[in-house]
C-alpha cells in the first residue's frame, strides 16, 4: 500500500507507523528501541524509564489510551496496567 504521508517529516509528534506488544522485563529495554508513545489498553501503574533519564519512574494510574512518552524499558516489578503496546 502506498503512503500518502511519505513525503512528510517522521518526527516525534508524528502519527506512529508501528506498534509492538511490549514484554515487560526488569533489566532489558524494549527491543525495538524507545517509543514514540504507548498505548494502554487496561489503566494501571506502569514503571518505566523515559529516554531522557537515568532512573524509573511510576506512571500512577495511567489511563486508557495513548501516552506521548519516549519510553526505553517498561518494568514488570510495579507495571499493573496491561496490554500495552510500543508505538514506533
Amino acid at each position: 500500500m502506498t503512503d500518502p504521508y511519505a513525503h512528510f517529516v517522521n518526527a516525534a509528534s508524528a502519527p506512529a507507523r508501528s506498534a509492538k506488544a511490549v514484554t515487560t522485563h526488569n533489566t532489558n529495554p524494549l527491543a525495538d528501541g524507545a517509543t514514540r508513545g504507548l498505548y494502554v489498553g487496561v489503566s494501571g501503574d506502569i514503571a518505566c524509564r523515559l529516554l531522557g533519564d537515568d532512573t524509573d519512574v511510576l506512571v500512577k494510574a495511567a489511563p486508557v489510551g495513548i501516552l506521548p512518552l519516549r519510553v526505553t524499558h517498561v518494568r514488570t516489578t510495579s507495571t499493573t496496567a496491561t496490554n500495552l503496546l510500543a508505538l514506533y
